[in-house]
């Protein structure tokens, strides 16, 4: 469950979060659970996080640090995540259905099990990611992915 506090804090925005997490650098925050659907979190320092079950469909986190995220069966449809650092986040079993991934760096991201029917990934780098058994369609983007290497396991971390 959330920490309620973690989640006040997160609620007086951005500014206000970005700060706290940068006198708290040692503190995970816990907002798992988490109703933050339609949330402009844009550019927040959610990196290490837990976000487990959270929902953030439609959520703007374009640009958000999201580094070490734990974002297990979190739904973000339809959720802005352009420019995001998702770098070794962990996404499993994640419904990112519509999301847009353009430009994010995905380097080392386990994203198996996760629904990414017309996700657009345009530009997102992918190298190192695991997309085992990864649920995709016609409709994903995947133009310009920069990709050296992907594991094709479904590891839940």
């Amino acid at each position: 469950m959330a920490n309620n506090e973690h989640l006040a804090i997160l609620k007086q925005g951005v500014e206000v979060w970005n700060k706290w997490r940068d006198e708290n650098q040692y503190v995970r925050p816990n907002l798992s659970g988490t109703d933050l659907s339609k949330a402009d979190l844009s550019g927040a320092n959610l990196g290490g996080a837990f976000l487990l079950q959270a929902n953030l469909n439609g959520a703007n986190l374009s640009g958000a640090f999201l580094v070490e995220a734990f974002l297990l069966d979190a739904k973000l449809s339809g959720a802005f995540l352009f420019d995001a650092n998702l770098f070794d986040a962990n996404l499993f079993d994640a419904d990112l259905r519509w999301a847009d991934l353009s430009g994010a760096d995905l380097s080392g991201a386990n994203l198996a099990m996760s629904q990414v029917i017309g996700t657009n990934f345009y530009n997102a780098t992918l190298t190192g990611s695991r997309i085992g058994d990864w649920h995709i369609h016609s409709g994903t983007i995947l133009d310009k992915v920069i990709c050296e290497y992907v594991y094709l396991d479904d590891e839940k971390t």
